[in-house]
């Protein structure tokens, strides 16, 4: 990428480039660039000394006997006046002395039902969309509750903040309910800065959590055992997917293959809180979730607009047909990730598969064909109706891989 030798921080590069800085940082380390992070001083380096003699003592003790990198923070607080961070301090020692970290004891614990959820992202996935070598990237949104670990997942072209909030909202529907808190990774869309359950959350979605009266309980970043039950259900569920080999119709039918391999895998994974199937577990949690079944939908993308005269239907650069009878009345066209969605005074009349990246197209429907009772010959009808049905499948091997 071009820029990325020159001294410019992670940040603004980001943002020249329209990326996340993770995307940044990827290609500076394949580039053999210097990430400045990694050059940068730590105040904990002051308390050495203090560190080194802490380690010694400890590697004497017998092993269920050492203490914890928490009681190395807690005396050097205590007794030489250290002012930054446990997260700080965990991070210098994951430099320097890995193998403290490697050492540690942990105790595993298990959250009672309905009290927990962990959220996040699946990056980069790239698919096959309408024909061979058609590749899309997508990114699946995975919630899953903590005691039943029963997942949810919806896919998005995107990963801004309507892209979130409207897959986030789909997840919990699918799961029944919400659980009293959420733990989301530290992504911009979620977390402006962590500090634990007083973390400084992303104002749309503060307002989001609010109104399903949850609240957020963020990873810590850096922290992949903070969220690990999903980190380890990613990793299963797309590690037996062999997608050179599987091609989707559209975006609607990934999604609907995605819902029976969960749906399949849950009978028969275990729970280990439960010692029974996940879904069995799951089964049992819900009752403790809290119903968001009044809650509003929340959309990817909307607006209003009005229905011409063809039947058709304008729409963030295509024309939708819709069933005759609606010519000239007011419509709101909705864009739920996978499908576009046409509603008349709060009624659905048309739907039609969401596919990122196409424009000025004329999204013909077969219903619309069927139903309509406009002079045309049996030929025309038939013509159209071909046309309806194949649309997708013709621009497919038109662009073939180059988009």
């Amino acid at each position: 990428m071009l820029g990325l030798d020159l001294d410019i921080s992670n940040t603004e590069l980001a943002r020249r480039f329209g990326v996340t800085e993770g995307t940044i940082r990827y290609h500076r380390k394949k580039g053999k660039g210097v990430d400045g992070r990694s050059t940068r001083y730590s105040g904990v380096s002051v308390f050495n000394r203090q560190i080194e003699i802490w380690i010694q003592q400890n590697d004497q003790r017998e092993p269920s006997k050492r203490h914890t990198v928490r009681s190395l923070y807690s005396g050097l607080r205590k007794f030489h006046n250290f002012a930054l961070s446990y997260d700080a301090l965990r991070r210098y020692l994951k430099k320097h002395y890995p193998e403290v970290i490697a050492k540690q004891y942990r105790m595993r614990m298990e959250t009672p039902p309905g009290k927990l959820m962990q959220v996040d992202w699946k990056e980069s996935v790239r698919v096959q969309v309408g024909a061979p070598e058609n590749w899309v990237t997508i990114n699946v949104l995975i919630i899953q509750l903590a005691f039943s670990r029963m997942p949810a997942m919806v896919l998005r072209v995107k990963k801004d903040t309507q892209s979130f909030l409207s897959a986030h909202h789909e997840a919990v529907s699918m799961l029944g309910g919400i659980a009293e808190f959420v733990r989301p990774d530290c992504m911009a869309t979620a977390v402006k800065l962590w500090k634990g359950r007083k973390s400084q959350m992303n104002q749309d979605y503060m307002e989001y959590l609010e109104s399903l009266g949850t609240q957020a309980f963020p990873a810590r970043p850096g922290m992949p055992q903070d969220k690990g039950k999903v980190e380890r259900r990613i990793q299963d569920l797309f590690r037996d997917i062999d997608f050179n080999t599987t091609i989707f119709r559209s975006l609607r039918e990934a999604q609907e293959f995605f819902n029976e391999l969960l749906a399949e895998r849950v009978a028969r994974w275990s729970c280990p809180a439960t010692g029974t199937s996940i879904l069995e577990a799951y089964e049992y949690e819900k009752q403790f979730l809290q119903d968001v079944s009044d809650a509003p939908r929340i959309h990817l993308d909307s607006a209003s607009t009005t229905v011409s005269t063809e039947s058709l239907v304008y729409f963030r650069g295509n024309w939708y047909q819709v069933p005759e009878g609606h010519e000239g009345k007011s419509v709101r066209v909705i864009n739920t990730g996978t499908e576009i969605e046409v509603y008349c005074e709060g009624t659905v009349i048309q739907t039609h598969e969401y596919y990122p990246g196409v424009k000025n197209m004329i999204r013909l429907s077969r219903e619309a064909i069927t139903l309509s009772t406009r002079p045309m010959s049996d030929l025309t009808r038939q013509w159209g109706l071909e046309v309806a049905e194949r649309q997708m499948d013709h621009y497919q091997k038109i662009v073939g891989g180059t988009r």
